[in-house]
């Protein structure tokens, strides 16, 4: 057999052998099993880890929210963050002249004086949702997501009142995940352990005015020279504007006229936005 006659002979034996080309239908037929496959495995995994993680966060609400909060969360605790106050008082020993602070400057304001209008104010503009939510606002953490995304810069937070609460009571050292961490298991604890009332009184005497000043009771005082109970619905929506910025809105500490004159442009159409907002709400 010549050398030509083997290999045509080969070649058809070869053809004989071969598996026929799968068809397009064939291809992807296989290809769907293979993709049910991946879901399949990767909804059991889903699963097993939801299962695992909401196993794990009820045992760690249980213990670290609701069982054993930490000392700091103790209403005694927290009273002596926000009422370092030292009164200074006329020779009489009772008639008060005014509060000598040795850091901050800030006056106690219970939770029965803090106008109610103040209140409607603080949760127009700040958080919407603070009485319906438990500490943390899911939607509004999307919304402000999406507000950043669109406007391409950070223009909203998402943090709630019970956060920012959180935030000023207990001194957060930086920016990172674990601070962040231990500031969203404070704002739990703060709502498992303490009526809304109460948490918009932390807050309250803890937000800065200005300098080394904190709380609506040195606010009042600072901007309109009044007591608490004095305040205006129009200054309530002043004062709970100014919390997001209050360098940005304070008429008093600009270096030049037209400095304090864009402060005062920008504190009118705050308070306009508050005073809105409360209007939409029906406050």
């Amino acid at each position: 057999m010549s050398l030509s006659d083997r290999y045509t002979r080969m070649r058809s034996a070869h053809r004989r052998n071969r598996r026929p080309r799968p068809t397009l239908r064939a291809r992807l037929r296989s290809l769907v099993r293979v993709l049910v496959r991946v879901t399949k495995w990767s909804v059991a995994v889903g699963l097993g880890l939801g299962i695992a993680g909401s196993a794990w966060f009820a045992w760690f609400y249980k213990h670290d929210i609701l069982d054993d909060p930490g000392p700091h969360l103790a209403r005694a605790a927290i009273e002596e963050i926000i009422a370092q106050e030292s009164p200074i008082l006329y020779r009489d020993g009772e008639t008060r002249l005014g509060v000598f602070f040795s850091r901050e400057h800030r006056e106690y304001v219970a939770k029965d004086r803090v106008p109610q209008a103040w209140k409607d104010a603080i949760v127009a503009s700040e958080d919407q949702r603070f009485f319906r939510h438990r500490g943390v606002d899911p939607r509004g953490i999307a919304r402000a997501m999406m507000q950043n995304i669109q406007a391409g810069r950070l223009v909203a937070g998402g943090s709630s009142l019970t956060q920012q609460t959180a935030k000023n009571l207990y001194y957060r050292p930086d920016r990172s995940l674990q601070s962040k961490w231990r500031e969203l298991v404070n704002a739990l604890r703060l709502e498992a352990h303490y009526d809304k009332d109460d948490i918009l009184e932390f807050y309250a005497n803890q937000f800065h005015v200005s300098a080394n000043g904190r709380g609506i009771g040195i606010a009042a005082r600072y901007f309109f020279d009044k007591e608490v109970e004095q305040l205006t619905t129009l200054e309530c929506a002043f004062i709970a504007g100014m919390v997001k910025a209050p360098a940005s809105y304070n008429p008093f500490v600009g270096a030049t006229a037209e400095r304090r004159e864009k402060a005062r442009a920008k504190a009118r159409a705050r308070t306009r936005y508050v005073l809105d907002r409360m209007r939409v709400r029906g406050s």
